[in-house]
């Protein structure tokens, strides 16, 4: 059964909503719907009251959905979203709407606006749900825990078969199988890079093949549920260069250098700039 993994969230945006100034949420952001519910979102809203919450779909989810989702009621649209939204908000006496900007086009705005008149004020109201998600629970950091395990499998299985000779692309298409076998998805497009290619932030994979003394750049993630991981490595066919060996020891030292300065209350930039400082210093 789907389910959200942080199942106080609903009910904590339920009793913020005073304190938020409004009578309602709508939640439009699908990476949002699916951390609320537990339901992958395409096509779809929440719409969020104090006594209820509604999950607002067409008839090509609304039954798949409804046999599943059992903290939200899930109501079928019939014209379109917006009709739906404006029926549910007339019938809960939702008069002030809040609405995450971040995730809500200019189009769909004025279109809600140019609809509601003055009956419905709708209220910016950024980062709501993403304040929720930022503690996890036990159940969600387990599930990252599984992502980043298969992850570092996928580095062990890609390290057996990088060799001269191969190409990228093949290196590709054995880590996608690797991934289907976990019973997992690939978070974001792979990035595998060799030679020259490593020298790119976000190289496409090409049908290049790798020579010995090249550095290979690969990067890639798990998705399990919606949770991901996210590891890049680095591997060397043959003898390392001097420089990439200086390099790699002014790396692992800058890294020794931001591990001194993270700790809880400490800005992410205060981490980043400890070790760009002390690259800085050794030129």
């Amino acid at each position: 059964m789907n389910r959200s993994l942080a199942p106080q969230a609903l009910p904590s945006l339920q009793k913020q909503l005073v304190s938020l100034g409004v009578d309602a949420f709508l939640v439009t952001d699908p990476v949002n719907i699916r951390y609320l519910t537990g339901i992958p979102a395409d096509a779809s809203w929440l719409f969020v009251t104090a006594k209820g919450v509604f999950y607002l779909t067409d008839f090509r989810y609304a039954e798949d959905v409804g046999r599943v989702l059992k903290t939200a009621r899930v109501v079928q649209t019939r014209v379109s979203l917006f009709d739906t939204l404006f029926d549910l908000a007339v019938d809960n006496r939702a008069r002030a709407i809040g609405i995450e900007p971040r995730h809500m086009t200019v189009a769909t705005l004025m279109r809600l606006r140019s609809l509601a008149g003055r009956d419905v004020r709708f209220v910016p109201k950024q980062g709501v749900v993403e304040a929720l998600r930022v503690v996890k629970t036990p159940q969600e950091i387990a599930l990252i825990r599984k992502c980043i395990n298969i992850n570092l499998k996928g580095f062990k299985r890609i390290g057996k078969i990088v060799r001269p000779g191969i190409t990228e692309r093949r290196v590709l298409e054995e880590l996608e199988r690797f991934v289907r076998d976990e019973d997992a998805s690939l978070s974001f497009p792979p990035i595998i890079a060799s030679g020259p290619n490593s020298a790119f932030p976000h190289a496409q994979v090409t049908d290049r093949k790798f020579r010995s003394g090249d550095p290979v750049l690969v990067d890639f993630g798990v998705e399990i549920q919606g949770y991901k991981s996210d590891l890049t490595r680095m591997f060397f066919l043959g003898k390392m260069a001097r420089s990439f060996q200086e390099n790699l020891s002014f790396i692992r030292q800058a890294q020794k250098e931001a591990y001194k300065v993270i700790k809880p209350g400490v800005r992410a930039k205060d981490a980043d700039g400890a070790a760009r400082g002390f690259l800085d210093k050794n030129g």
